[in-house]
């Protein structure tokens, strides 16, 4: 399964298909690198998503521990697994470190492709300013984003839906409405009541029977993360289920847009090992460096996604904290992404979506 597959019915293709950049590319610093390693200086190549996001790791994490250490970081990417498999299977691992979602982390895992993450590495008190979900024994958080309710700001006299089950009420929220290809269903269960502890396993047809109040209200159904953003920027829509960057970025070009925290859907990056580096030595280095407060701190000056150090919260404005979805308010009211439960359902759930939109 690809990264774009699982994600497209976990609410989280746009992160990697619209914020982030596509293609293949590896560079060093300002620098460009066909992949191949140089001899002498010590180096790690890793993998990201590229765009903003990968834009914002320099700043915060590579830049600052090649200063510091004077290790060489080479920028690769984009995360793929299967190219990862591949290189794990020949032997010839050029990436050390990759930026993965839960997702792609339980599909190479399942095939032994990675290495357990060397928490030792890292002072226990800094390991303690990270949730238990933080750390898995084969991904450790890096950020989290949100998929969350998206509205206009002029849309209804000031006032905005405070739940998805006021995004469901079309007599009191009127307008046409977004959502999530094949996707959303911890939003509808939401909507219909249940707590955000207990979504999971998500009931599929309660979920679908909770579409099925919405479906003439909703123009769209997105399947890329700058669709709903442009549409809410257009007028076209008054509400969304969105990713809270890509709503955060129009927002601060001007347009009349916010989003709600509240029951959004948290959803997670995380670092990994792919089986068979050489440099695990260098990686436990910049693992020690990463999870530090002051690196996290610096990740949420370039980009709304919330850092997953909680320390980092005693250092970021306030104002800057209420618009990230991991300060203590806002992850607090939130639903934890299960990957487990998406990958053993995709298949299933983007089939039946597919056959309730035609109809069936």
């Amino acid at each position: 399964m690809t990264r774009r597959s699982f994600i497209g019915s976990a609410a989280r293709a746009a992160v990697a298909a619209g914020i982030f950049g596509a293609g293949n590319w590896m560079w060093a610093g300002c620098g460009t690198s066909s992949g191949g390693r140089s001899s002498g200086q010590k180096e790690l190549v890793i993998a990201s998503w590229g765009g903003a996001y990968q834009e914002a790791q320099r700043k915060a994490f590579f830049d600052p521990f090649t200063k510091e250490t004077g290790i060489k970081i080479i920028e690769a990417g984009p995360t793929d697994n299967a190219k990862i498999a591949a290189m794990v299977e020949s032997g010839n691992v050029e990436w050390d470190l990759v930026d993965n979602d839960m997702g792609g982390i339980l599909e190479l895992k399942k095939k032994d492709f990675l290495e357990p993450i060397p928490y030792d590495a890292i002072p226990q008190d800094v390991l303690d300013q990270f949730e238990d979900s933080d750390k898995d024994p084969y991904g450790f958080a890096i950020m989290w984003f949100s998929t969350c309710i998206a509205y206009r700001t002029d849309a209804f006299g000031g006032d905005y839906p405070k739940d998805w089950a006021e995004f469901w009420d079309v007599e009191r929220f009127p307008g046409p409405r977004s959502l999530q290809y094949a996707s959303n269903l911890e939003q509808a269960l939401a909507a219909d009541g249940v707590p955000i502890d207990q979504i999971y396993p998500i009931d599929i047809d309660r979920a679908f029977k909770k579409f099925d109040e919405i479906r003439e209200h909703v123009v769209k159904w997105w399947e890329t993360g700058a669709v709903p953003a442009q549409m809410l920027s257009d007028n076209e829509i008054v509400l969304a289920s969105a990713y809270n960057g890509r709503i955060g970025a129009i927002k601060e070009q001007g347009a009349p847009v916010d989003v709600n925290f509240n029951q959004g859907l948290l959803i997670g990056e995380y670092w990994m090992i792919p089986k068979g580096t050489e440099k695990l030595d260098l990686i436990k280095e910049f693992l020690a460096f990463a999870a530090q407060a002051e690196q996290h701190v610096e990740l949420s000056k370039h980009i709304l996604y919330g850092p997953a150090n909680k320390k980092a919260y005693e250092q970021i404005p306030p104002e800057r904290a209420a618009q990230l979805p991991t300060s203590p308010e806002n992850r607090a009211r939130q639903i934890i992404f299960n990957a487990e439960w998406h990958g053993e359902h995709n298949e299933e759930v983007r089939e039946r979506f597919t056959s309730w939109l035609l109809g069936g």
